[in-house]
């Protein structure tokens, strides 16, 4: 019994050093999971390589890529420029000059494939030599070229929608209208497709068309004469030189289903129909007392019949003016006449042998850039190819600008990029990487950016050949996406700390 008793004093002691020993295992076992997990290097932030990276990327590759190529096309533009200005030879077709030495001088340009310039106006000799002619519309008028502006009166419908009161549902609802438009509405896909019938139109294309005469010649020359490549029938087309002339083309091409409304030239869809007033639609509650009257005897509703058609066709009155109908057409005309006019023109010249012509067309360089210049009145030799120039000049300055700009908005949300950079050229006026401050994030921005603008645009120029060119290019590319990392003094961080507490836990 005093053993027992003895076994019973010392079990709660045993059992109470046996709990503190579990607690401190379990303190230990936390300070390990602690430990371990301080031990483990710090990561570096991912945005970088996410979808924000992805656009920096963008707006630096593209940018690039536009400069390379704007730059390298400047390059033999000028080259061509100055060719053109060292060759070019001025034509004089002036009815004054002999048809002898003209024929010697065109020869010559076309053997020797010499750049030309010219001023004279557009023929004006024979008003039929350059007659437009519409064949859909069978219109016809003296002129360069025609603008026809064909609708079509029909129902359009107007879908929108209401929500059901009390529930999330929505309901659709139809609004249909009669009105002249250049687009044509099947009325096959509407929701009341029986009431708002809309036919096919007369004419087979509605909306606007521009239609050039066949053949422009340049000169008032009885013997020689210039015919201008249609390629080059578009620069013709300015917008003030632009007439109506709707009446005098209805006048001049004795239209026989078209008439004149209202400025307009009209194609009715039924021409009798028109002149009677629209017929009133029937209710549905009249609909209803026909269909019931039909169920009488056969005698009946046959006189029923006639009686109603009779009166019917009593009280159509014709109108004094026909009326808009469903499917009418209506067109407006516009031309553009330049006969007579001066242009000056800076090109090429071909000659044609079946048809015995000389055409301008655009001068082609041998690094197969076209340039040609058609412009009214009188443009010498000099404004010309300044105007060229110029013209490239302002285009190029603008990509320049705007991409740079992108080059150094690309670096500026790629920070990771802009330091590996940094230390890839071992660049220390800026301070060491991370910077710490904005100033100096800024300033590092702005010079990689300016190198790497001016480091594509030598590329541009220097390297002649192209493949080899976009092989560098494609390098930089490369190095460009490799540099985004963490820089290195923030890698070295990084490894003493878990060197550090590795040393702490052992």
């Amino acid at each position: 019994s005093s053993r027992r008793g003895l076994r019973n004093m010392s079990s709660p002691k045993s059992r109470k050093g046996k709990t503190s020993d579990k607690k401190d295992k379990g303190k230990e076992k936390e300070q390990e999971e602690t430990d371990t997990k301080e031990v483990q290097p710090v990561e570096s932030d991912c945005c970088d390589r996410c979808l924000f990276s992805s656009f920096g990327y963008v707006l630096i590759f593209v940018a690039m890529f536009v400069v390379f190529f704007s730059e390298r096309e400047h390059k033999y533009s000028q080259r061509d420029i100055s060719y053109i200005t060292n060759q070019i030879v001025t034509v004089d077709i002036s009815p004054q000059q002999k048809a002898t030495e003209i024929e010697s001088i065109l020869s010559e340009i076309v053997e020797e494939q010499h750049p030309v310039h010219c001023i004279d106006v557009i023929s004006d000799v024979d008003e039929k030599s350059m007659l437009v002619i519409d064949d859909r519309t069978d219109v016809s008028f003296p002129g360069l070229a025609l603008k026809i502006h064909t609708e079509m009166y029909q129902w359009t419908q107007k879908e929108t929608s209401e929500r059901i009161e009390g529930t999330v549902e929505t309901k659709s609802k139809y609004e249909y209208v009669k009105a002249w438009s250049a687009t044509f509405h099947d009325s096959s896909s509407f929701h009341r497709q029986d009431a708002h019938y809309n036919p096919q139109p007369t004419v087979s294309q509605l909306s606007t068309r521009n239609v050039w005469t066949d053949d422009i010649f340049v000169g008032n020359h009885p013997a020689v004469q210039l015919h201008l490549s249609k390629s080059l029938y578009s620069k013709l087309a300015r917008r003030d030189l632009w007439k109506n002339v709707t009446q005098k083309a209805a006048e001049y091409s004795d239209l026989d289903l078209w008439e004149m409304r209202d400025g307009f030239l009209y194609r009715p869809y039924d021409k009798a129909e028109s002149w009677f007033s629209e017929p009133e639609e029937k209710g549905e509650g009249e609909q209803t007392e026909d269909t019931s009257d039909a169920t009488n005897g056969e005698g009946e509703t046959e006189g029923d019949e006639v009686m109603k058609s009779a009166d019917k066709s009593a009280e159509r009155v014709r109108l004094d003016q026909p009326r808009t109908m469903i499917g009418d057409i209506r067109m407006t005309i516009f031309a553009l006449d330049a006969r007579g006019q001066t242009i000056s023109y800076l090109g090429a010249l071909k000659f044609n042998e079946d048809w015995n012509q000389y055409f301008l067309i655009p001068w082609r360089s041998q690094n197969n850039h076209k340039y040609s210049m058609v412009e009214y009145g009188s443009v010498s030799l000099e404004d010309a190819i300044d105007r060229m120039s110029t013209d490239n000049a302002t285009k190029l300055w603008l990509i320049r600008i705007l991409s740079f700009l992108s080059i150094l908005i690309g670096f500026a949300i790629l920070p990771n990029v802009l330091n590996a950079t940094i230390e890839m050229l071992r660049i220390r006026m800026f301070g060491e990487t991370p910077f710490e401050k904005w100033t100096q994030y800024i300033v590092a921005t702005l010079a990689v950016s300016v190198m790497l603008w001016m480091v594509v645009v030598w590329i541009a120029y220097v390297v002649g050949i192209i493949y080899l060119a976009l092989t560098i290019m494609t390098g930089i590319v490369v190095r460009l996406i490799w540099n985004n990392k963490a820089p290195a003094k923030a890698q070295n961080t990084a490894t003493k700390d878990a060197e550090l507490q590795t040393k702490k836990k052992k």
